[in-house]
């Protein structure tokens, strides 16, 4: 065989490698789904990594039944991994020791209660139950009122709507998954984003930021 058509031959079988390694190491985002730690050791932790890789560094830990633990993305590897939050950022834990569960939610949609939605420029926080919608900003009276309504958009699988009502007090909410959002302040990824509407009767005020189903402790 002439040496350039080896040359080319060779280059073309790391090209070819390179994209299929590519193609299995791609991350893929998924509306965000909820598991429990499952087989880990009593006194053991599950490692939280800065990469989906076993050798990465540890940013963050997992303990024994942790959960819900929130996955908004996983690699289409073989062994797969899954992206959470970890402090100020984000990071990655191996699927194969968490086990998918379903945590209460809030009615016809699947956010789970417990959820809090946060933003900045005010900072303020909006908190989910079954049954109510809490919300906090600065100069604002806490505000914490009954559900009157919620379920999905039509033919629109990824978005949501929360309203609470009580007398003048209104907070009415519409949650996405489907995307990443940022709260442009920290290194997290979210899998929900919220636009929310807060009125007193009066005057109505629009927020926007990100929500995340913390795990209990």
């Amino acid at each position: 065989m002439k040496p350039f058509i080896f040359l080319a031959l060779a280059s073309l079988s790391i090209l070819v490698a390179s994209m299929a390694r590519a193609q299995t190491d791609e991350t893929l985002f998924i509306a965000p789904q909820y598991y429990e730690v499952s087989g880990v050791a009593a006194g053991d932790v599950l490692n939280i990594r800065a990469e989906p890789d076993p050798h990465s560094a540890i940013v963050g830990t997992l303990a024994p039944g942790a959960g819900p633990v929130e996955i908004i993305a996983t690699t289409q590897t073989a062994t797969p991994w899954g992206k959470v939050i970890a402090g100020d950022g984000s990071g990655w834990v191996s699927m194969s020791y968490l086990a998918q569960i379903d945590p209460e939610s809030v009615p016809g949609t699947p956010l789970p209660t417990s959820t809090v939605c946060t933003g900045t420029e005010p900072f303020w926080s909006l908190t989910f139950t079954d049954k109510t919608m809490s919300f906090e900003a600065p100069d604002v009276s806490p505000i914490a009122l009954p559900l009157v309504g919620s379920g999905s958009f039509v033919a629109r699988p990824h978005r949501f709507y929360a309203i609470a009502d009580s007398g003048p007090a209104r907070l009415t909410a519409v949650i996405s998954s489907g995307e990443y959002c940022s709260d442009g302040m920290s290194d997290r990824d979210y899998g929900w984003s919220v636009d929310l509407l807060q009125s007193d009767g009066g005057t109505v005020s629009g927020y926007s930021g990100c929500c995340t189903r913390a795990v209990d402790k």
